[in-house]
């Protein structure tokens, strides 16, 4: 995520020191969750792990394991959207 802010991880880590009994503290962006960056707490990875363990998961990506989990968000503006950008080649970041 290179063009992640450092005030977008603060607020994720402030609202994690508020909210320490959620599972996972993640962005959403346009009503979608933002999963790679987010906060997973012990006990949500633990809720996750149990239910692998138990075979209950059937989808493995991670927008499916948030629905097993309390989850608190942080709704991006639209000037804050650019920083959860998805860059899945080097030629997608050539111009950066």
């Amino acid at each position: 995520m290179p063009l992640m802010e450092t005030d977008l991880l603060s607020e994720l880590y402030s609202l994690y020191q508020h909210k320490a009994t959620a599972g996972a503290i993640v962005f959403t962006n346009n009503g979608e969750w933002e999963p790679l960056c987010g906060i997973y707490t012990s006990t949500g990875l633990s809720n996750i792990l149990s239910l692998l363990q138990s075979g209950q998961i059937i989808k493995h990506s991670m927008k499916n394991m948030l629905d097993h989990l309390k989850v608190k968000s942080i709704a991006l503006r639209n000037d804050q959207k650019k920083a959860v950008r998805n860059f899945n080649s080097h030629s997608e970041l050539n111009g950066l």
